[in-house]
């Protein structure tokens, strides 16, 4: 079927830095007596219901789930109410292609105890520890930009950015290059290293006006907040994962410090020195899935989790930061499992997405 067929991933020249690594990104300082009441916005509120629709689109759909453009799409994730999750979840299975669908799987977790937090925990981070969790089921990929498209299409969903009008793009300092008289490959490393608000920079046009999501499909969605993630989440009967969800289903119950192993490998994940500089399709990397199959657990994007940093939160509206996970495609160094990444909740950028979880 030519539809199934995958498109190729165009090569994109247009520059998109790392998050920890910049000192001048006024959105991530994360020093606690440094953040002062001029450095946040007030955090826009996503609109309690969607879009206006006609009476013919508030019709039933023919496939399974709920009115189109429904409130109720985007009630809260109750994991009591498992037969409205595994309706939603059919729902949303109905209107994808075969193609979709595979970048849509869902592994089991099985319970037990797991160990987060590092050895030697640094600022950020958390002190080692074992915890216990229940069975529940983790995407084996980042949501990607062909999944939340359905999102957006059957119920007019306006993300943060959009509303906002602008989202943050990051530059990488070191990329690849391909004369593509010669075919060589050439190392740039970029003069500036910094960050931009960009008016127009929203999911389907991650670096701004001129950029698109056209011949990445399958590449990991961006530019959205934690609200977005949650709503699309509760729209297909899932929720964000708790910062000990994703880390233990990440580490195994082996507690590795990378999805791999607790040696690093150079080639297991988008990174700032892989040298791509911007992100990759979710399943490019296979010799960096771990033995739940999940991927793209190390690099490419952070993933947003639903669990907030503990002692940190804006001065002035006492709102906290939440915890992101997995490094990026411009993270230095060699990321862990256990590393965290503080984020205010209106914080959109073009390194940052998220995946799902079912209990």
């Amino acid at each position: 079927d030519q539809e199934d067929i995958p498109e190729a991933p165009e090569e994109e020249t247009e520059a998109v830095l790392d998050l920890l690594n910049d000192e001048d990104v006024e959105e991530i300082d994360l020093d606690e007596e440094d953040l002062e009441q001029d450095s946040f916005e007030e955090v826009v509120e996503p609109e309690e219901n969607v879009e206006e629709t006609s009476e013919e689109t508030m019709e039933a759909s023919p496939d399974l789930g709920l009115p189109f453009g429904s409130d109720e799409d985007f009630s809260e994730y109750d994991p009591q109410e498992m037969d409205k999750n595994r309706l939603l979840a059919e729902r949303f299975d109905g209107y994808l292609g075969a193609m979709e669908r595979f970048y849509n799987q869902y592994p089991l977790i099985k319970g037990g105890t797991f160990r987060t937090g590092s050895p030697n925990p640094g600022k950020l981070e958390r002190r080692e520890t074992n915890i216990t969790l229940a069975d529940c089921y983790i995407g084996r990929f980042p949501v990607t930009n062909a999944l939340f498209e359905v999102f957006v299409e059957r119920t007019g969903y306006r993300t943060t950015a959009e509303k906002m009008g602008y989202g943050t793009v990051f530059q990488p300092r070191f990329r690849k290059i391909k004369d593509p008289a010669t075919g060589e490959l050439k190392a740039v490393w970029m003069a500036e290293t910094g960050s931009k608000r960009i008016e127009g920079a929203v999911w389907h046009a991650p670096e701004g006006p001129g950029s698109a999501i056209h011949g990445k499909r399958n590449h990991p969605v961006v530019q959205v907040s934690i609200e977005d993630a949650r709503r699309f989440a509760a729209w297909i009967g899932k929720r964000l994962p708790t910062e000990d969800e994703w880390e233990a289903a990440a580490r195994t119950a082996e507690g590795l410090s990378y999805p791999w192993g607790n040696s690093w490998q150079s080639q297991a994940a988008n990174v700032e020195s892989t040298g791509i500089g911007e992100t990759t399709a979710v399943d490019t990397f296979t010799e960096g899935q771990n033995a739940f199959s999940l991927m793209d657990l190390v690099g490419n994007v952070l993933e947003w989790t639903q669990s907030p940093m503990e002692g940190l939160h804006q001065n002035v509206s006492q709102i906290p930061f939440f915890i992101a996970k997995g490094g990026s495609y411009i993270t230095a160094g060699e990321p862990a499992l256990w590393a965290r990444y503080p984020l205010r909740p209106d914080f959109t950028s073009n390194i940052l997405g998220f995946r799902c979880l079912v209990d």
